[in-house]
């Protein structure tokens, strides 16, 4: 893929037709400030530039971290990054959701991470910080995960969300466990769940194999 054209049979008018009225679901700016990141990471800016158009944006336009974007036209953006960069919804979600963990996030959000020490303290205070994003960025909606540890080292998290975007957070699933250098599996099991599991023959030194607050899930 040269990054100048959509592939065959994806028309740009088609990824952003329709994305009005359907719905005032928002999303946070910060998040498409994320998403211009790994496309100008991956290809160019020119290539970002082309996927505005091809979602409806102009060439260049600017979101702030605060802003409320339509979710439609979001998605309509994801779509055309995909198309542009010749990847999968699933292979974009790995990429965002590492970029976000590993780079982006821990930058503009940094006090959230000092509460976790690890990626099991992380999954469980996740709830929290996010709720502490709502209260600091009033209209941002993040999604509401149900955690339940199946057994000491096997967490299945329960995606409520109205976005459907779970791809997304598998990938930043991923980068938790890259971001504290712990490793993990983590499988979508469907489009509401995914299962972490926790390598326990690697496990730093020190780590307790019992899974944070499991005795209360």
């Amino acid at each position: 893929m040269d990054g100048t054209s959509c592939p065959d049979g994806i028309k740009p008018s088609s990824l952003a037709r329709g994305v009005a009225g359907r719905g005032r679901s928002v999303v946070k700016g910060t998040v498409l400030v994320c998403l211009k990141e790994v496309v100008v990471s991956a290809a160019s800016e020119a290539v970002w530039h082309q996927c505005l158009v091809d979602a409806g944006f102009p060439p260049f336009q600017i979101f702030s971290l605060s802003e409320n974007v339509d979710e439609d036209r979001t998605r309509a953006l994801i779509e055309a990054v995909c198309a542009r960069l010749g990847v999968t919804l699933p292979q974009a979600g790995d990429a965002f959701g590492a970029h976000w963990v590993g780079t982006y996030s821990p930058r503009i959000y940094k006090h959230f991470y000092a509460r976790s020490r690890n990626a099991r303290e992380f999954f469980t205070n996740l709830n929290e910080m996010h709720t502490r994003v709502t209260q600091a960025m009033p209209g941002a909606k993040p999604p509401v995960f149900d955690l339940t540890w199946t057994d000491p080292d096997t967490l299945v998290m329960t995606y409520r969300s109205t976005r459907g975007m779970i791809d997304i957070a598998v990938g930043m699933a991923r980068g938790i466990g890259v971001h504290y250098g712990e490793p993990l599996e983590v499988e979508k099991l469907d489009p509401t769940r995914l299962r972490i599991r926790f390598v326990t023959s690697l496990r730093p030194r020190g780590t307790s194999g019992r899974a944070p607050g499991v005795g209360a899930l």
